[in-house]
C-alpha cells in the first residue's frame, strides 16, 4: 500500500518579502501555533525563515519534537540562517527548501541564506531541477557542494501531467506553458513560478543530462532524501525495506510503479 510519512508544510511562517508564488498570509511561528500545528499529527517538515521574530525559539521547539526544520522563503543574512542550522541541528538534521529560489543570491561579501546552505555540510537542501528553476550550472555546484545532502524534489502542482493552459494553485490563477507553470496577474499577463510540472523521473533524466551517473541521480531522489527524513524502511533496494520502486527504460522513461511490492495497476 502507499505510504505517505507526513507532509511538509511550506508556510505560513516565512518572509512576506520572499513570498515567491505563496499567498500573503504569513505568520509568526509562536509556540501556542506550533503546538497546535503537531496536535494534528501530521507535519513532519515545516520551512521557516530565520529573520522572523521568534525563529530560533521554533526552530529548536521543533526539532527537540523531530520535526525537520527547512529555511526557506527567507531574507535571511548568512549568519541568521547559520545560527537557526546550529540551534536546531543540535536535535534534528535541517536543510533548505528550494535551493536557489525565493531566498537571494550569494555574492563576494553577501553569501545570504544560500552561502549558509553551501557551506554547512551538516544541513540537507532541496533543489527543483525542472532546468526552469535553476541553471544545470548552479544544479552542478550545488551538486558538487552538498553531495549526499543534495534533495531533488518536484515542488509540482495539480497541472502536472495535464495539457497546458489555465490551472489553479492554492486560490491562484496559474498559467503553465512551455513546460513553466507562472502566476497569472489580473491583467492577464504573467508572474513568478507557480511550482513546477516537474516529474521526478524527468528529474533524474535531467540530472544524468547534466553529467551524473545513474547511481548518482537516483540517490538524490531516494537514499538521500529517505536518510533526512529518518525513514529506513525505504530509500534503498535491500532486503526488508519497503519495494518502493520504479522502472525506466533505457532512455530513462518510466514503463511501471511498484509501491509496497505491488505493481501500480495491481494496486487497487
Amino acid at each position: 500500500m502507499p505510504s505517505l510519512p507526513g507532509v511538509h508544510l511550506e508556510g505560513p511562517f516565512i518572509s512576506p518579502e520572499r513570498l515567491g508564488a505563496q499567498p500573503p498570509f504569513t505568520q509568526l511561528a509562536t509556540l501556542e501555533k506550533l503546538r497546535e500545528l503537531l496536535a494534528l499529527d501530521v507535519v513532519r517538515l515545516l520551512t521557516l525563515a530565520p529573520e522572523l521574530a521568534g525563529a530560533l525559539e521554533a526552530a529548536e521547539f521543533l526539532a527537540q519534537r523531530g520535526i525537520r526544520v527547512s529555511i526557506g522563503h527567507t531574507k535571511a543574512t548568512y549568519e541568521q540562517a547559520k545560527a537557526l542550522i546550529a540551534k536546531a541541528s543540535r536535535h534534528s538534521p535541517t536543510s533548505f527548501t528550494h535551493l536557489y529560489n525565493a531566498m537571494g543570491s550569494l555574492s563576494s561579501r553577501d553569501p545570504g541564506p544560500l552561502g549558509a546552505a553551501l557551506a554547512s555540510p551538516e544541513s540537507y537542501a532541496e533543489i527543483i531541477y525542472d532546468t526552469h528553476h535553476v541553471h544545470q550550472g548552479s544544479f552542478l555546484s550545488a551538486y558538487h557542494a552538498k553531495q549526499d545532502k543534495l534533495i531533488m524534489v518536484s515542488d509540482a502542482i495539480r497541472a502536472t501531467g495535464m495539457k497546458e493552459g489555465l490551472s489553479e494553485l492554492g486560490g491562484q490563477k496559474v498559467m503553465v506553458k512551455d513546460g513553466m507553470a507562472r502566476l497569472l496577474q489580473a491583467d492577464g499577463t504573467v508572474g513568478s513560478l507557480a511550482g513546477s510540472v516537474l516529474s521526478l523521473e524527468v528529474a533524474l533524466k535531467n540530472a544524468v543530462e547534466a553529467g551524473l551517473t545513474l547511481a548518482e541521480a537516483s540517490h538524490l531522489l531516494s537514499r538521500n532524501p529517505a536518510r533526512y527524513m529518518g525513514l529506513k524502511d525505504r530509500g534503498t533496494i535491500a532486503l526488508h525495506k519497503r519495494a518502493d520502486l520504479v522502472v525506466l527504460d533505457r532512455d530513462l522513461k518510466l514503463v511501471e510503479v511498484i509501491v509496497g511490492g505491488h505493481s501500480l495497476d495491481q494496486a487497487s
